[in-house]
Formats: C-alpha cells, structure tokens, sequence
C-alpha cells in the first residue's frame, strides 16, 4: 500500500485499505502499521478508529497520533 500511495494510484490503494480495515486487525502493532498507512492516505477518521483506542506508549506513538491529527487538521491535539 505504501508504494501504491507514494506512486499516486488512488483506486488500488482504496480497494486494498477496504480490504485491511474489513480483515479488523487485532494485534496492536498491525492496528498501529494500518492506521499509519491510512493516514498516510489522507483517511485519518479510520486511522484514528484504528489506533486511537491505545494509549501512546513511546515517541513512536505519539509521532503516529501527531501524524494522523494532522490528517484530521486538527492540530491542538497533534501538538501534545
């Protein structure tokens, strides 16, 4: 997906991100590799569906929920 994204090809990308999202992961780091392809995406309402029920554990995290406020433009919340 992320090579689809990076290359600008809009319907394969949606089609495989449906399919991910309908798969509903339950591990937190695929939760956390999904929601990063999908703000990636510009789809950060699913992003944060995704992984916005963990609490951020590292900076890694908090980078991700940065990244997908960000996607959300809301960005009172991407600054904490």
């Amino acid at each position: 997906s992320w090579v689809l994204i990076r290359e600008k090809a809009p319907g394969p990308v949606k089609e495989m991100l449906d399919q991910a999202i309908k798969l509903d992961p339950q591990s937190r780091a695929d939760r956390k590799e999904l929601a990063g392809v999908l703000a990636a995406a510009d789809r950060g309402r699913e992003a944060m569906k995704m992984f916005g029920q963990y609490p951020p554990d590292g900076a890694e995290d908090h980078f991700l929920l940065a990244n997908i406020y960000a996607t959300l433009k809301d960005f009172a919340p991407a600054l904490r």
